[in-house]
């Protein structure tokens, strides 16, 4: 008799202690419902520039025949940006959105939904893909306005240190007045080894006319080159003048007219 009944006993725990397991096993596993956020996401306009303010938009479909509640996150580049609560009604779809001021760059947009469904159900997605988006910078009138004077100013820096060179160039032409050269040198050493007159006229007055004209012509080079040289290294002040000069001779012509 005891045997009998102990074989009973372990007969039904075999029988129960697998049912048993099997039961906690399937009522832990969640069933998911035909209910979901949309992957796609969208913006209120096709045209997003710097320092616009645009909605952004989620789906989230719901055809489970189950209503629930929850809260949309949305995210720009991973960082939480604003929370939305939202109702889902069964056989609806559902939209949810919030404002966002567009700022320079490329950017990524993700929207993600928690619910308060109980344990044993769960949608067939949370995440909405990520969704880039690319914003120019906006340029200011102020940055035009100083990008135009670093430019200029670099400009006439370059033409400044060109001008110094050309003008350092042009000096360097000048030839020498106060000094005999060395081909006036040799013209002298030649007459006074022929020790006579050149064309009738006296070797040292030949060679006091040469001295006299070279220099001359020396003076008037040098002039002109330090003249040249002034206008290169004033060159802003010489572009200045011929400005003015072409505003006077329109304001004249003009008048005559």
């Amino acid at each position: 008799m005891n045997k009998k009944l102990s074989f009973f006993i372990i007969t039904l725990c075999i029988s129960f202690f697998p049912f048993n397991s099997f039961a906690q096993t399937a009522s832990s596993t969640p069933v998911k419902i035909n209910a979901r956020i949309l992957p796609t996401i969208w913006y209120s306009t096709l045209s997003v520039n710097d320092g616009d303010s645009i909605r952004i938009y989620a789906g989230i479909q719901n055809n489970s025949g189950v209503n629930f509640s929850g809260t949309a996150i949305f995210y720009v580049d991973d960082e939480e940006i604003s929370k939305k609560a939202f109702t889902s009604e069964k056989d609806s779809l559902k939209d949810v959105d919030v404002n966002w001021v567009a700022n320079p760059g490329t950017h990524s947009v993700e929207v993600k939904i928690s619910t308060n469904l109980s344990s044993s159900k769960e949608l067939v997605s949370y995440d909405s893909d990520k969704s880039h988006i690319s914003i120019t910078r906006k340029v200011t009138l102020e940055e035009v306005k100083e990008t135009a004077i670093t430019t200029a100013s670099n400009i006439v820096d370059k033409v400044d240190e060109l001008a110094s060179g050309l003008a350092q160039k042009i000096e360097s032409l000048k030839q020498p007045t106060g000094s005999v050269s060395n081909d006036i040198k040799n013209s002298e050493s030649s007459l006074v080894a022929n020790k006579g007159r050149v064309l009738g006229v006296s070797t040292s007055t030949a060679i006091s006319d040469y001295k006299s004209a070279s220099n001359k012509t020396n003076y008037f080079l040098n002039l002109f080159l330090s003249f040249v040289a002034f206008l290169v290294i004033n060159w802003k002040w010489v572009i200045l003048g011929i400005i003015i000069l072409i505003v006077i001779i329109k304001i004249k012509k003009n008048r005559e007219e």
